[in-house]
């Protein structure tokens, strides 16, 4: 009855409603009606529907969209299903800010860490993706994500193209917390909290094999200036603990989606980009007025039950024993608004 009540709330009266061609059906809900703002954090607050932050000026490609868009005055959500919420519950941890090795048994990353020099914060990270549609088995995950995560208010948010989340196909997502997914934290809009604005994507849309632009800032009037980090190539290769780790390298630039994360610096908001368009953002009362960002992190993850084989990371590429394997990359990646710490 609590998950029945739960969908009566988040699946809101809609304007309109149609199916994409793989199935998912989405809704064009009132912009000022959505789940979001029934949360009690949200009473007071006032809609961003400005793109203050101009994250589509750092990168500029294709635009990513369903087959048809949302009226004006509405927004692009994705209809919520019981299946999704059981999911979600399960889903979180495997969210949280890596470490040295993951605590999830089972769960194995490879993962690019930079922080930034003590004092200061990154305001912005943004990067080319690549994405493919890897054939994940029922209960398995295989993921890309990039996190802002700030230890001083132990909040992160997060964005993350993933396979396995139901069936095989590749999705944007988005997930915010204010304590590490411990007890807060939210994936998509399956529950309260981030807020959609545009009217042609939105978290959970599916995402065609190519490459995925994606950022998130908090900056306003982003800009092509900050620092750039060397294009990361993801190597899987096994190691004592049978964990992978990450190696990076310079590579040529190549055409891929594109992702972006502002901090408006108006509102104190994080936006959200997927290639030009901005998707939505996460407001500054859920993450304990995040100010930035003391550690970025870019790369991939996978989950089986410990059990199980492993599901291949990034472009269907699994590590060979005694050899470097490339399995995908993050091109162009940029952080913004602090240095590196060395």
């Amino acid at each position: 009855m609590a998950l029945e009540r739960e969908l009566m709330m988040l699946n809101k009266p809609y304007v309109k409603s149609f199916k994409d061609k793989y199935g998912v059906v989405f809704y064009c809900i009132d912009m000022y009606k959505q789940p979001a703002f029934d949360h009690p954090l949200l009473k007071n607050h006032k809609l961003q529907v400005t793109k203050r932050a101009n994250c589509h000026h750092l990168f500029s490609r294709i635009r990513v969209h369903p087959q048809e868009s949302c009226p004006d005055g509405t927004v692009l959500i994705r209809r919520t299903l019981k299946q999704d919420l059981v999911n979600a519950s399960v889903s979180l941890p495997r969210f949280r800010p890596q470490k040295d090795h993951s605590e999830i048994p089972g769960q194995h990353f490879a993962h690019l860490l930079v922080d930034s020099v003590e004092g200061s914060k990154f305001q912005a990270a943004g990067a080319n993706m690549e994405v493919d549609n890897v054939a994940v088995p029922a209960g398995q995950v295989s993921s890309a994500q990039s996190l802002l995560v700030d230890d001083s208010c132990h909040s992160s948010v997060v964005s993350v193209v993933q396979s396995g989340w139901r069936d095989s196909q590749t999705r944007f997502m988005t997930l915010w917390t204010a304590d590490d997914c411990r007890m807060t934290g939210c994936l998509n809009t399956l529950c309260r909290g981030f807020v959609v604005v545009s009217q042609t994507a939105a978290p959970a849309i599916v995402l065609r094999p190519g490459f995925a632009g994606i950022s998130i800032s908090k900056i306003n009037n982003l800009n092509l200036n900050g620092t750039d980090l060397p294009d990361q190539l993801l190597y899987l290769k096994k190691n004592c603990t049978g964990f992978t780790h990450a190696q990076c390298d310079h590579t040529p630039h190549e055409c891929f989606y594109q992702y972006a994360k502002c901090q408006d610096g108006l509102t104190g908001n994080w936006q959200v980009f997927l290639n030009q368009e901005m998707v939505g953002y996460f407001p500054k009362e859920l993450i304990n007025n995040m100010a930035g960002a003391t550690q970025v992190q870019m790369g991939g993850i996978i989950y089986a039950p410990p059990s199980q084989k492993s599901p291949p990371m990034g472009i269907r590429v699994a590590p060979v024993p005694g050899k470097v394997t490339l399995a995908s990359k993050f091109a162009q990646a940029r952080v913004q608004g602090a240095n590196i710490a060395k």
